[in-house]
């Protein structure tokens, strides 16, 4: 698999869920309000509501873009046709429900926490030019809500969810009939326990093959679901009922994570089970919930979620099995830490079972796995020692510690070994101070390594902390300044260090990353530090050892104590493109001291621009925008920067974004006062980057104030996705809701228009 990031994209909406066609199409659902971009011949041009698009493998441009209708998606997948499938909730009658479909009417009905929907299921057509269905599913007694989707060959849409309507629709012969232990979804005299229900939709929506409940007499939600070719379906989610429809396993815990197999005709479950943990930290409730599920070759469902358990049934050799404690909230409450499962093809026991987590909240979302075993989770985190594996594409959090906040992961487990990874912590006695791990120096850090490879760690020393010294001492295992260490456990390193009271000197460069053109140069700081007293001798300063075809000298040569000099890197212009490490030295004669920096070299390649429409119109207090594209035209270039000149008095612009990485798009959005002057412009778009000049000219006509009415801008505002798709179709996720008690759920946010 290979690292990096292969492209990433605003979208627009708000809310969103994901799926992958074999052709690495990616196909994305989420709620719009009005003025989003359609494509000519798509069945809806208009919003607000479900909004569809289908992207092209390499994520510039768009398939087609196009409106479903009133409704909010919760899950996506798509067939082997192109048909796009998409599940949630509808909380009106203007859901375009087709004439012909299974339930073309809205049951409507409230819950007592003011929740008013039906799920829905709808099925757009290759192209997005046709609704080929769309039914409603649920019942008149309230809240009902899809959140799981998978199709099978046949077409054959299979749905889960949750609901609390005694008269959902259920089918003859099937697994459970009756809402709850009591056949009324045991209402406590104010609100409703929720079961899960599993459906599956015919090819043409017009009937259900089937329709069944799956629960107990306390709370059941189902959140992902997955189909195997020969039918039988696999559901996960959370349950707090202690009479859940269980073959295997027993309800631990305030609530427990559920996984469950029903056979093709959905009148039987294969398997039920329940797992989890029975106790949290501090006599605090526990909780496990299960978030997403797949299912493998040998048909072992692997399932991804939640738990805040110290007890959760970790197994011997797996990747981590032990809770890592973390507080969260006001509370403050235990924090969750991510689990990965895998349990056995008849779902008798867990064969593998880990906890994936740091200090803080950590969520599986959804999972995927591909032909050889291997296990794909994403989700979100919000723990600074998340488990990141060395030169992975981003390993350091840039998220918060608040739920809403956290920053998204993708994790790629082997359940098949005991243990491809280990966890690894390289850190200081002292904080504040740097450690290096394979040439790369950072603060102390905490990474992934496969088993058996081979690792260096070092010390810099002397170091600066709020301007006093510490030098090295030792490390806890005995090792060198700088040593080797083989990944065969899973251990902390920590480095020694003591306060430094000799009269000494520290080299300092900065910055300590930068970038320049083949064929260029640049700039470095150097800077030279007196510590304790030290007056002299003057300090000079080199390379060390430097990459072929990189060479410098610092001007002047010798820098006096807590002096500078400029030390001017020169590229040649035939090395090759990427990052280099660059060590600077200081010695007065007798001692030296080093510091690190890197120089990644940009490839001096060449891009054009284009804008679409090449004229625009827009009236005093309008708005109007297009897109610009820059394209790279041969020889991988770098960042382009883009302006704008020409602009008439009144008349105001931005890029979104102003620097792109070709090839790239960025919308240009104009604003015009209302004293702007009518009249037709040339304005030019100007790209600057590798040292080249780009730019290209449209025509900008600012009409009189009565004119047309200006248009809607088309430019709002975005979301970004984390995508995680593996196999040949493969499904992302999707939606949140935590839930952490057993009676009555409080709601979970819904999405609406955007701000």
């Amino acid at each position: 698999m290979e690292r990096g990031l292969v492209y990433s994209t605003f979208l627009g909406g708000g809310g969103g869920v994901i799926a992958i066609d074999a052709a690495g199409d990616a196909y994305f659902a989420g709620y719009a309000g009005a003025g989003l971009p359609t494509t000519p011949g798509v069945f809806n041009p208009t919003g607000p509501g479900i909004y569809v698009m289908e992207l092209n493998p390499s994520g510039t441009g768009a398939v087609y873009q196009t409106y479903v209708g009133a409704g909010y998606p919760r899950a996506i997948a798509v067939g082997g046709d192109g048909s796009v499938y998409v599940a949630g909730y509808a909380d009106s009658v203007d859901f375009p429900a087709t004439p012909s479909a299974a339930d073309p009417t809205y049951n409507g009905g409230c819950d007592a926490f003011g929740r008013c929907s039906d799920a829905f299921v709808a099925k757009l057509g290759p192209g997005g030019t046709t609704l080929e269905y769309a039914t409603f599913l649920g019942g008149a007694q309230g809240w009902d809500t899809a959140a799981g989707i998978a199709v099978d060959a046949s077409g054959t849409a299979y749905v889960a969810g949750e609901t609390i309507s005694a008269d959902f629709p259920t089918t003859p012969g099937a697994s459970d009939r009756t809402c709850g232990s009591d056949g009324m979804c045991n209402h406590n005299g104010t609100s409703y326990y929720s079961d899960a229900f599993v459906a599956a939709v015919s090819p043409a929506g017009d009937r259900l093959a089937y329709s069944t409940f799956l629960g107990g007499g306390g709370y059941d939600g189902a959140t992902s679901i997955a189909v195997q070719p020969s039918g039988s379906a696999f559901v996960a989610g959370v349950t707090s009922s202690t009479d859940f429809p269980l073959s295997a396993g027993r309800l631990s815990g305030g609530s427990d994570a559920f996984v469950a197999k029903l056979n093709p005709a959905g009148s039987s479950l294969m398997y039920a089970m329940v797992f989890g943990g029975s106790t949290s930290v501090q006599g605090y409730p526990d909780f496990d919930e299960a978030f997403g599920v797949a299912v493998d070759a040998s048909g072992s469902a692997v399932v991804t979620g939640g738990t805040n358990a110290v007890d959760f049934p970790a197994t011997p050799g797996s990747f981590d099995t032990a809770y890592e404690l973390g507080w969260c909230g006001t509370g403050p409450d235990p924090c969750a830490d991510a689990f990965v499962v895998r349990v056995d093809p008849a779902g008798s026991g867990i064969t593998y079972g880990s906890y994936l987590g740091g200090d803080n909240e950590d969520w599986g979302a959804a999972i995927a796995v591909d032909p050889a075993g291997d296990v794909y989770v994403a989700g979100r985190t919000g723990s600074s020692d998340f488990p990141v594996t060395p030169g992975a594409f981003d390993v350091v959090n840039q998220g918060t510690t608040r739920f809403d906040r956290l920053e998204g992961f993708v994790a790629k487990f082997s359940p098949g070994s005991s243990n491809a990874y280990y966890e690894i912590t390289v850190t200081t006695n002292i904080s504040g101070l740097d450690v290096v791990v394979d040439g790369t120096r950072s603060g102390p850090v905490t990474f992934l390594c496969g088993v058996g490879s081979a690792h260096t760690i070092g010390a810099p020393s002397p170091q600066l902390v709020a301007g006093t010294p510490y030098e090295f001492v030792s490390w806890s295992d005995g090792g060198a300044q700088t040593h080797g260490i083989i990944c065969d456990a899973r251990v902390t390193y920590t480095a020694r260090f003591q306060r430094q009271f000799l009269p000494d000197f520290l080299v300092s460069v900065s910055p300590s990353d930068g970038s320049a053109l083949q064929g260029g140069s640049f700039l470095f700081t150097v800077t030279v530090t007196g510590t304790n007293g030290y007056s002299g001798p003057d300090i000079a300063i080199s390379m060390v050892a430097p990459p072929q075809g990189i060479a410098g000298s610092c001007t002047p040569g010798l820098v006096h104590p807590n002096g500078t000099c400029g030390f001017n890197v020169n590229i040649a212009a035939t090395i090759p493109p990427g990052p280099y490490a660059l060590t600077f030295s200081g010695t007065n004669g007798s001692s030296g001291r080093t510091d690190l920096a890197r120089l990644t070299v940009i490839s001096s390649g060449d891009f054009r621009l284009t804008v679409a429409p090449a004229s625009i119109e827009i009236v005093p207090g309008g708005t109007a925008g297009v897109s610009v594209t820059v394209t790279d035209a041969g020889g991988s270039p770098g960042p382009v920067a883009l302006s704008i000149s020409g602009l008439p008095l009144g008349i105001g612009a931005s890029f979104q974004p102003a620097i792109v990485q070709p090839t790239a798009f960025a919308a240009l959005t104009f604003v015009a006062a209302g004293n702007a002057a009518p009249g037709t412009y040339s304005v030019q778009i100007v790209g600057v980057g590798g040292g080249l000049q780009r730019s290209v000219t449209f025509e900008l006509r600012v009409l009189s104030s009565q004119g047309p009415s200006p248009g809607v801008a088309l430019w709002p505002a975005a979301l970004a996705i984390v995508v995680i798709a593996v196999a040949a179709t493969g499904v992302a996720l999707l939606w949140w809701s935590r839930r952490r008690r057993s009676g009555p759920r409080e709601p979970p946010p819904e999405p609406g228009p955007p701000a």
